[in-house]
């Protein structure tokens, strides 16, 4: 009794607020044990974090892709044609088709050393750590006359997804090389032809041009009377004996040699055989097996 009336004794306002204040005290007691219980519980029940059982912390990696820009040179409209500022192409002009078709001529004609392969590769931009991704390749195939000149040689690569790689190419100047030798196309659309070899047809090539051979004049015989000669006794002709001609041992055109015999592919290579060589190989001839894929003379160079 004496605390109410003391508490009816305090002012009007601290009557009021009194209650408000005790009300918000509990409150927060409440709050603080209601706290302080879920923390054990999470501590005590099974399968959560105590002082015995590890803490599984799950990350999760970002996977960032990357895109790698290919530089190109002046000129260059893509990686897989050359740029034609660089490397318009160029020939030989003592190279007609009879000289191109002679077997082995292109190995004979090959001379690009390792300065003007490193001043071609400088040009295009491609550093010695990614040199293996190309070839170089004479945009005007020797075998259709194309000449050594840096203005006809680029980096080519082995390979696209396109399928428009160096095999590509390879497979039109075969064809384009047997249509001139054949007689089908004429040598200048051929060397204009390849320099589009992935849009230009072996067949939409101009043939050769014919001439036109006027008869010989045939004059009016004239006679004479007839000599008398002496009669003339020839020594009778002793025919050499006929001897057969050894079997070759290798097959023409690659040294080291290689025996004759069915088809011949490079070792470790794509190929299917039955026989395999390991290189390299010098291609002195015409290239039967088909080895010497940049036609640089060298076959099964790895």
């Amino acid at each position: 009794m004496d605390v109410l009336a003391r508490f009816k004794r305090w002012p009007k306002l601290a009557q009021i607020t009194a209650p408000a204040t005790v009300a918000i005290l509990v409150l927060g007691v409440i709050a603080s044990a209601s706290q302080g219980s879920s923390a054990t519980r999470a501590s005590t029940v099974p399968g959560g974090p105590s002082a015995s059982q590890p803490v599984v912390t799950t990350t999760t990696e970002r996977i960032v892709t990357t895109t790698t820009t290919v530089r190109l040179a002046p000129g260059q409209s893509d990686a897989l044609h050359p740029s034609s500022s660089l490397t318009p192409g160029d020939v030989f002009p003592a190279a007609t088709a009879d000289v191109i078709c002679v077997a082995g001529y292109s190995a004979g004609v090959r001379d690009v050393d390792a300065s003007l392969r490193n001043q071609v590769f400088a040009a295009y931009g491609i550093s010695s750590e990614t040199r293996s991704d190309y070839q170089l390749d004479h945009l005007v195939p020797l075998e259709l006359g194309g000449s050594n000149d840096a203005k006809n040689l680029w980096p080519e690569p082995l390979a696209a997804s396109s399928g428009n790689g160096a095999h590509s190419k390879d497979t039109a100047e075969n064809q384009f090389h047997d249509a001139v030798c054949s007689g089908r196309a004429d040598l200048a659309a051929a060397q204009a032809g390849i320099l589009h070899w992935d849009t230009v047809s072996v067949a939409s090539l101009t043939a050769p041009a014919t001439t036109t051979t006027e008869p010989p004049v045939t004059a009016a015989p004239t006679t004479s009377p007839p000599a008398t000669l002496p009669p003339v006794t020839e020594p009778p002709v002793v025919a050499p004996p006929e001897t057969s001609a050894p079997q070759p041992d290798c097959t023409p055109g690659y040294d080291p040699c290689i025996p004759p015999g069915s088809d011949v592919d490079c070792a470790g290579g794509s190929g299917d055989g039955p026989r395999y060589v390991t290189g390299p190989v010098t291609v002195t001839g015409s290239d039967p097996y088909k080895l010497d894929r940049d036609h640089d003379g060298i076959a099964c160079e790895s």
